[in-house]
């Protein structure tokens, strides 16, 4: 029988081989994939290089200028589409949207075909759901292979994606709604413009061209007062929004949070947002509004499977982990955001 502790080490080391975080990197004009601690997983051998996906897919480019998808230990999947190119977005949800003879299909991850390359346009899968435009018409693809023509009354001229089940349209007065996943139409188009809805809650902009935040059965939660807004974080539930003094955050609640000596900030990601200071130095505040992280950067990334790409003076990148500690020296010519791989 084995011992607990044997049982012990066995579960740790079935969970590391399970998860691995990644980033794609350049070295002498190739593409390889790094760990978050500089250790080279992939040797640079691609013109280029995507993020993997949750996953465990990246597309690359090899040398002879053709698109494959690989999974972590540089093993390639045999697609459907001969000669594809991938869209950016990659994978999600297990479906990635891919471009052949200049239309848009959809592959699985075993690289077989789930639509055939027909469309002008579709957009990621979101909870099972895609949109998708043939021609002037639009379809609402379903995770199964299955497809349904969008029907209404309003003369649609543009949908974008799904979001909680929720994509926003535009109609010929150039008024935006949302449509839910079976095609009817849940918000009336009566906004200027509108957010992706997260947590049930989605910016939008009135006929006088103030922003709020409206509920999923378009009241206004959050009056329209604002400048610009932008998609509520779910893990925060903090949004950034704009008004005359310039930019500051706020809760589905009207909580405001304001940080002192801030002129700028960028949008929460894993519970943390890049604040620039008034010496124009970058540092991390967490939800509470307090540094985490000491304004000492010139450029830097958003949190991604918690570390971050900056620079800290113009030259070569370097990643920091959430305590602000180095775990790449700044060595870096070039490298994308780290993806947490399953």
């Amino acid at each position: 029988m084995k011992s607990l502790f044997t049982l012990t080490i066995v579960f740790l080391t079935f969970l590391s081989s399970a998860q691995t975080t990644l980033a794609p990197f350049l070295e002498k004009d190739k593409w390889g994939y790094i760990n978050p601690h500089g250790e080279i997983i992939i040797e640079p051998q691609y013109e280029k290089a995507s993020p993997f996906s949750d996953d465990g897919l990246a597309a690359v480019m090899t040398p002879r200028n053709e698109w494959k998808y690989i999974n972590v230990k540089n093993e390639a999947i045999i697609v459907s589409f001969d000669r594809f190119i991938p869209d950016r977005n990659g994978f999600n949800d297990g479906l990635a949207v891919i471009i052949f003879n200049k239309k848009k299909g959809v592959i699985n991850t075993k690289g077989e075909e789930v639509f055939q390359a027909e469309y002008d346009l579709i957009y990621p899968f979101s909870d099972g759901y895609s949109v998708a435009r043939k021609g002037k018409s639009f379809f609402i693809l379903k995770k199964d292979g299955t497809s349904k023509k969008v029907e209404i009354e309003v003369d649609l001229t543009h949908m974008n994606r799904f979001s909680n089940g929720l994509a926003p349209f535009r109609d010929k007065n150039k008024r935006f709604g949302l449509i839910n996943t079976a095609g009817e139409v849940v918000i009336e188009p009566t906004f200027l413009s509108v957010g992706f809805f997260k947590n049930g809650i989605a910016w939008a902009k009135n006929e006088d061209k103030k922003t709020g935040y409206i509920n999923t059965k378009g009241e206004w939660i959050i009056e329209p007062t604002f400048l610009a807004a932008k998609n509520i974080d779910p893990q925060t539930g903090f949004a950034r929004v704009r008004d005359e003094s310039g930019w500051f955050f706020i809760s589905k609640t009207g909580k405001e949070l304001r940080v002192e000596d801030v002129i700028t900030f960028g949008d929460f990601h894993e519970g943390i947002a890049w604040a620039r200071n008034s010496e124009k130095k970058i540092g991390f505040i967490d939800a509470k509004g307090q540094w985490i992280i000491q304004p000492k950067f010139i450029h830097v990334r958003n949190f991604s499977a918690g570390y971050c790409i900056v620079k800290e003076e113009e030259g070569l990148w370097g990643v920091i982990n959430t305590k602000g500690e180095w775990t790449i020296k700044p060595t870096l010519v070039k490298v994308k955001n780290f993806k947490l791989v399953n």
